[in-house]
């Protein structure tokens, strides 16, 4: 056995790749399969390679020769961290490895890359991970560095890793948005649905209504409350996030709520001061969030809309119509005698000259106008002109978004 072993020791010297190979042997598929003294034995040579122990010590920031079958450089500390080898790493650092990135990952950035990996395996990397956000000897990890959009705190946050998320801020991650990553931290907590990390970067004094421009503008309180996340949506709100920021198609976060009929968060962001008098970008046409509703027929949304004190006689961008004309149309009876009942103008027409009486075809739609004093049909005479308005092929913001 001990002939065996210096015999390969000295093949690992020879090949002046010895402990990138050692370690890559570590987790390699036959070493996995080996007897339990084959693998010791294989652990052995990289202790003896790093300490230097009966042969040449190998140095821990030697990279592997980039070729065909490896495009990317990488080190022994690398490799140990995309292995899931705490221990290995741990000896490495001590014995003065560096952090040198590998086709622009760092082994922080593969190792929380790999957390879920390893964890549907039965294996918990949370140590090996924070071994490697802590700078020791001659390594000093890039907390920051950013590939593919990734950073370390956005995969920490995204494996919803309180404990991982907390050490990055502590040793000096960045909380606000860095250039080219996908999501600021705050946006990304708020996609996974964790008030922990939420609550732990409001804590860190992050800035609430930061976007990434590039990925639609979305601000996290926006995304929120497409998703209904009453605890996150709270949470922002105490931290004073404005209710009132639009995305890159224009929709605010009361106009994706009300797109995916989340009352509740509706009454939250009324309650909180949020203009009701925004508009709805309905592909085609602009319709303030009162006649959105109640063209839907949503009259609880209505009623929420209703209690912010909204303009009842806005009207829509393509046709002039009011939230009253539009339901008339649409026959949404209780929308109808929602809007009747708040002091919705009934003489009003659109831009065809259109009022909702001329418009109604339900009876008790027609009778509930009738007794609220409209009368006659299509108004004669001067009528303001319809805004057309071509499609700009906006999708609508906020539709398939579900709780």
């Amino acid at each position: 056995m001990g002939m065996g072993l210096n015999a390969i020791l000295l093949a690992y010297n020879r090949m002046s790749q010895d402990l990138v190979s050692a370690v890559s042997k570590a987790m390699s598929p036959g070493f996995l399969n080996t007897p339990v003294e084959g693998k010791a034995a294989t652990a052995g040579i990289i202790t003896n390679l790093i300490n230097g122990t009966g042969v040449k010590k190998a140095d821990v920031n030697l990279s592997r020769i980039q070729n065909d079958y490896n495009p990317f450089a990488v080190t022994p500390l690398y490799i140990a961290a995309d292995y899931g080898l705490s221990t290995v790493v741990s000896q490495l650092i001590d014995a003065g490895a560096k952090e040198i990135a590998a086709g622009g990952r760092t082994p922080l950035l593969v190792a929380l890359a790999n957390f879920k990996k390893f964890a549907d395996m039965g294996k918990d990397t949370t140590d090996l991970i924070k071994i490697l956000i802590s700078a020791k000897n001659k390594y000093t990890p890039n907390l920051n560095a950013v590939s593919n959009g990734d950073t370390p705190l956005l995969l920490a946050i995204a494996i919803g890793k309180l404990d991982l998320v907390n050490a990055l801020i502590t040793g000096g991650a960045t909380t606000g948005l860095l250039p080219k990553a996908s999501h600021t931290p705050l946006q990304k907590a708020v996609e996974v649905g964790s008030l922990e990390i939420v609550n732990a970067l409001i804590a860190a004094e992050v800035d609430v209504n930061a976007v990434v421009t590039d990925t639609g503008g979305d601000t996290p309180l926006q995304i929120a409350c497409a998703e209904g996340k009453i605890d996150i949506i709270n949470a922002l709100l105490a931290a004073n996030a404005t209710t009132d920021i639009p995305d890159n198609a224009g929709q605010t976060p009361m106009s994706v709520a009300n797109i995916a009929g989340k009352v509740d968060v509706i009454g939250l962001l009324v309650t909180a001061g949020a203009n009701v008098n925004t508009v709805v970008d309905n592909e085609e046409n602009n319709m303030p969030q009162l006649q959105y509703a109640s063209v839907k027929g949503d009259i609880n949304t209505v009623n929420a809309i209703l209690a912010g004190s909204p303009d009842l006689n806005a009207v829509d961008e393509l046709t002039g119509s009011t939230a009253l004309i539009a339901a008339s149309k649409a026959g949404k009876t209780d929308a109808v005698k929602a809007l009747i009942a708040a002091g919705a103008d009934v003489s009003l027409a659109n831009g065809d000259g259109e009022t909702a009486l001329s418009l109604a075809q339900k009876p008790e739609i027609k009778a509930a106008l009738t007794t609220a004093g409209a009368v006659g049909g299509r108004r004669r005479g001067k009528s303001r002109k319809s805004k057309s308005r071509k499609a700009k092929g906006r999708k609508t913001r906020g539709k398939g978004r579900k709780a």
